[in-house]
């Protein structure tokens, strides 16, 4: 029976070794941690998309601000949104 022994020694040995399992935790670990970054960055996408549609909504028609004006040029743009 020397042949089953060295099987159970190398199956208990297999078993016992770690390395797999600490690389297979760290897969798991790197997957949730994914999940919840990506969760999280829809959530806010969602809201800045809400925000930006809820400013644009409120600027007044042929509003011609862009992205660079000065500050008071967008101030007086700003003063002509009712409150």
């Amino acid at each position: 029976m020397p042949y089953a022994n060295q099987i159970s020694r190398r199956l208990y040995a297999f078993l016992c070794e770690q390395e797999g399992a600490i690389a297979a935790e760290y897969a798991v670990l790197l997957a949730m941690v994914a999940a919840v970054a990506v969760g999280a960055i829809s959530i806010v996408g969602y809201h800045v998309t809400g925000t930006a549609a809820s400013v644009s909504a409120r600027l007044p028609a042929g509003s011609d601000v862009q992205l660079g004006d000065s500050m008071s040029t967008m101030q007086a743009h700003v003063n002509t949104i009712p409150p």
